[in-house]
């Protein structure tokens, strides 16, 4: 999977593809100059079209700025479910609930908007 797209003053993006688990990125594979053509969305799948410039070097300090998000994104969630008794007593029902839902909601956008960032690209192409 293509993740962390960077824009390019010439109108390409700099992309990262990954080895993803849960869309997570796990292994960095290699690194692309890429020109986005279309996106297209049905029920279950989202397919992005794009044509390969050349390939880059992959970038240590890109790779570590993915892991990072991905720490920054599961970091409350697991942090928050370990000490979910404390958190419980601490809040109580309904405001711990909220704590963990919004936990929740900030992991989901760091990796739908911030790592999987390919909205800006195709809404720019198309």
């Amino acid at each position: 999977m293509l993740l962390d797209y960077q824009p390019r003053p010439d109108g390409k993006y700099d992309a990262v593809r990954w080895v993803t688990l849960l869309c997570l990125p796990i292994v960095p594979l290699s690194a692309y100059i890429i020109k986005p053509a279309d996106q297209t969305m049905d029920q279950a799948t989202i397919s992005s079209g794009f044509s390969i410039v050349y390939q880059t070097r992959l970038s240590p300090l890109r790779v570590l700025r993915t892991y990072l998000l991905a720490v920054i994104a599961l970091a409350p969630i697991v942090i928050g479910s370990l000490n979910s008794t404390k958190l419980n007593h601490i809040l109580g029902g309904p405001l711990a609930f909220l704590a963990m839902l919004l936990a929740i909601i900030w992991g989901i956008y760091i990796v739908f908007f911030q790592i999987r960032n390919d909205g800006k690209a195709y809404k720019r192409a198309g």
